[in-house]
């Protein structure tokens, strides 16, 4: 009975690391004899190989993105963004759960370049995007895409960019074509979920928001192709 539930746990735990890598769920009589294994690590790195391709064409596009590549109407949408998100941190920066990351971000950075609005202390840019993305999204007041791509740009991007801007001491024209590239990454991957993973177990905001904010970030401090792909690794 014990070597029965042995192997009855074997399998779940097979069958489970099959579906979680994408392939089909092997057949009992496979996973018994271990060769389940070998067939879900090749189907992962199919996958893994898939998926990279994608990656790369998206690290490629942030990369080379350039200021003059955005028509007027996307820079003027970038700048309505950005005014829409500094009102919000402004806003939710007075709220009493904001306080608290402020705080926080005062003790856990001190010395940097980078401005918390409102506050009137500048921080390292890791204190700097926290304290802004929490803000932001403080009161639920952050913007939104039309069509729904269950992203959240201002609060993403700009909390991540406006930090790396001021530490590296970017200006305008290049915070306004790193939030271009990132919301053509992040809205496009929210694109391809339809809208939302939240059916899947995701907080959509939350996996699309680290491709923008990444992005944008990334950008600005002029990675090469090959390293933006390793900012947009959830693991």
């Amino acid at each position: 009975m014990s070597d029965q539930r042995e192997r009855i746990a074997r399998r779940s735990f097979l069958n489970r690391m099959a579906l979680a890598a994408g392939a089909a769920r092997l057949a009992p009589t496979m996973i018994a004899a271990g060769a389940g294994a070998a067939a879900v690590e090749a189907k992962a790195a199919d996958t893994a190989k898939a998926e990279t391709g994608y990656t790369t064409k998206l690290a490629e596009y942030a990369s080379k993105f350039r200021y003059e590549d955005a028509p007027p109407e996307v820079r003027q949408r970038i700048k309505d963004c950005i005014t829409d998100t500094v009102a919000t941190i402004l806003y939710g920066g007075q709220l009493p759960w904001s306080q608290k990351i402020i705080a926080h971000a005062k003790r856990t950075g001190p010395g940097g370049k980078s401005a918390i609005l409102g506050a009137n202390v500048r921080v390292q840019p890791p204190s700097a995007a926290l304290s802004h993305g929490a803000m932001a999204h403080a009161f639920e007041l952050d913007n939104l895409t039309d069509p729904d791509s269950g992203s959240h740009p201002g609060a993403s991007m700009f909390s991540a960019s406006l930090a790396v801007a001021q530490d590296r001491g970017a200006g305008g024209r290049e915070l306004i074509a790193a939030m271009a590239a990132g919301a053509e990454v992040m809205i496009r991957v929210g694109r391809a979920a339809k809208g939302t993973l939240e059916p899947r177990g995701l907080h959509a905001a939350g996996t699309t928001g680290q491709f923008g904010g990444a992005g944008a970030a990334g950008k600005i401090l002029h990675p090469d192709v090959g390293k933006m792909p390793s900012a947009w690794r959830a693991d």
